[in-house]
């Protein structure tokens, strides 16, 4: 692909050597894309097989005995 791509730029006037670009940009933003994706997940299973049924209306009792 490489080999096209100067192709064209040289067609589009431009050196190739010259143009470097964000070698990095590109993996760093598929890496951070992973990691939301992967905590968006963990939110949704936590959330649909942990749900949190709190009943803020009933209140629980206890009581604890202490042996001496």
């Amino acid at each position: 692909m490489l080999k096209h791509l100067e192709a064209f730029w040289e067609s589009q006037g431009i050196d190739p050597d010259e143009h470097i670009g964000n070698m990095w940009g590109w993996k760093v933003s598929y890496i951070g894309l992973g990691v939301l994706t992967f905590l968006i997940a963990l939110y949704f299973y936590r959330a649909t097989y942990y749900p949190q049924n709190i009943d803020a209306t009933t209140t629980i009792q206890t009581e604890e005995v202490i042996k001496q």
